[in-house]
């Protein structure tokens, strides 16, 4: 009985002596890193932002017997996503690559973390915050950018931003400065295929490498070349280097793809982002078609607000400011649509707001701004001047087809969205427009008329946070009236201050 007892407990002490060094285990000082690497030679989704392939570069020398997890977490999310899972005991460093995507998004950061499990609950080995963003292809005179040679930017519907730099002359060279002054890797975009020449990349004056765009087939948005992570490059030069007896010669700039190395927190989220009244409503909005007058800040602006929802019982509603512009109630699908018009001076009600009986379900801004037609991107073939008779004395005018411009803007909230307009020019001598909302077209309008009219609205676009609107000349090549004016846009957005 005695020995029974005594072998008791020396098992007990045996089985909490192995869970105590367990834990000790668990609990010492690991040695971890993960570093972050853009994949080169993958080709990007889809226009402006999106995933980007990356490598996480695994070094641990932990206690990971009860498992080890590598998670990321997006930007404005608040799920971590599991990678990678693996047990390994300590003592030996292991070395691992596991290949997924980050989200690249405007200023924000992904989160990436090794997560220990422990007896006592989970356990962070390692955090870090890259950010992965995409940078246009430089506009012309930004950025201290200087082009030699025959460099022009051209209307590229499956471009990384609808638009794209080509050159077709050995020789031609575009040198801008370096976007970030951090520790940052860069992925060059471009397009390959059958025509396509030798691009040479420089940093601060040393060749980095040579790429042959050449293929057998048409490539859009591949990264064709990553330079690695530094803090010291201050200027980068893509140079057309095909050989002066070669065909295809044809080189092309759409884009860096960046990758922060900085362990850098996001952005916080402001208190006002989070009110309980800054809900964005399922509204729509869409200006309507019309001629707007001479005097742009006292001008008014009309346009339809519009709601669809699934039963209104006791009632729903939509408001813009106090007055209730629709309603509806009963069971079943409701939609409710009504007219508004605010003025530029944005002394109006800024705001429709939307409610079932008395409780609020969200609202969407209604203030329209001006935006100058020098605040977009051209493609070669536009060329904004002063002209009479428009909403800000300027416009952009093309007789070109097959061009056009661009425009994107991201806010800090990505639940905002906006409307824009594309004010324009009708007359005898014009020529056929095209809007597209991320490369899809939206509309064709023929700006033909047997009288001149101005400053006329002709398309509206709602348009997601992040997403672009692009306007093109597309007048058939056999037609002799092809004038496409551009007089401004009209932005029914949102206002972060």
């Amino acid at each position: 009985m005695k020995r029974s007892v005594l072998v008791g407990i020396t098992a007990a002490a045996a089985v909490f002596g192995g869970a105590a060094g367990t834990a000790g285990a668990e609990a010492s000082a690991p040695a971890v890193t993960v570093g972050v690497r853009m994949v080169s030679g993958q080709q990007l989704p889809g226009i402006d932002l999106g995933p980007l392939q990356v490598d996480l570069k695994v070094t641990a020398n932990a206690d990971c017997r009860r498992g080890c997890d590598l998670v990321v977490r997006a930007p404005d999310s608040t799920a971590d996503r599991v990678v990678d899972s693996r047990k390994f005991a300590p003592g030996t460093t292991q070395r691992y690559t596991v290949r997924t995507h980050l989200d690249m998004h405007d200023d924000f950061y992904s989160y990436v973390r090794l997560i220990q499990h422990t007896a006592s609950g989970n356990r962070e080995l390692f955090a870090t915050a890259p950010r992965s963003s995409l940078a246009a292809e430089p506009d012309n005179g930004s950025v201290g950018t200087t082009y030699a040679g025959d460099w022009r930017r051209e209307l590229d519907l499956a471009a990384t931003q609808t638009m794209i730099l080509r050159s077709r002359q050995p020789g031609s060279a575009v040198t801008m400065r370096a976007w970030s002054a951090g520790r940052t890797a860069y992925g060059v975009i471009a397009e390959t295929g059958p025509s396509a020449g030798v691009l040479g990349i420089y940093a601060d004056g040393a060749l980095v490498t040579k790429v042959d765009l050449r293929s057998s087939i048409v490539t859009k948005r591949k990264v064709v070349a990553t330079l690695p992570p530094t803090s010291a490059t201050q200027q980068l030069r893509l140079v057309n280097l095909t050989p002066a007896n070669r065909t295809a010669r044809t080189v092309s700039f759409d884009g860096l793809a960046m990758l922060d190395g900085e362990t850098t927190m996001a952005r916080a989220t402001t208190a006002r982002a989070t009110a309980a009244r800054e809900v964005w409503g399922p509204i729509h909005l869409q200006v309507l078609n019309q001629q707007l007058g001479s005097a742009a800040p006292t001008q008014q602006v009309r346009m339809r607000a519009s709601a669809t929802l699934s039963g209104c019982v006791p009632d729903c509603s939509l408001k813009y400011g106090d007055k209730v512009i629709a309603s509806a109630s009963g069971a079943g699908t409701r939609t409710l649509s009504g007219t508004l018009a605010p003025a530029f001076s944005h002394k109006d009600p800024a705001r429709v707001t939307l409610y079932r009986g008395s409780h609020y379900l969200g609202f969407a801004y209604v203030a329209p701004s001006l935006w100058s037609p020098d605040a977009v991107t051209y493609s070669y073939g536009w060329t904004p001047s002063s002209r009479a008779g428009t909403m800000l004395g300027k416009a952009a005018v093309s007789a070109t087809p097959g061009t056009g411009w661009t425009s994107r803007t991201a806010f800090v909230d990505a639940r905002a969205k906006r409307t824009v307009a594309v004010v324009t020019e009708r007359g005898p001598g014009m020529g056929v427009m095209a809007v597209y909302k991320d490369g899809r077209l939206v509309n064709t309008i023929d700006l033909r008329s047997a009288t001149r009219h101005q400053r006329v609205v002709v398309a509206s676009v709602e348009l997601e946070n992040d997403s672009r609107v692009t306007v093109a000349n597309v007048t058939p090549s056999g037609r002799a009236d092809r004038t496409v004016l551009f007089d401004s846009l009209i932005d029914i957005g949102y206002d972060e201050d």
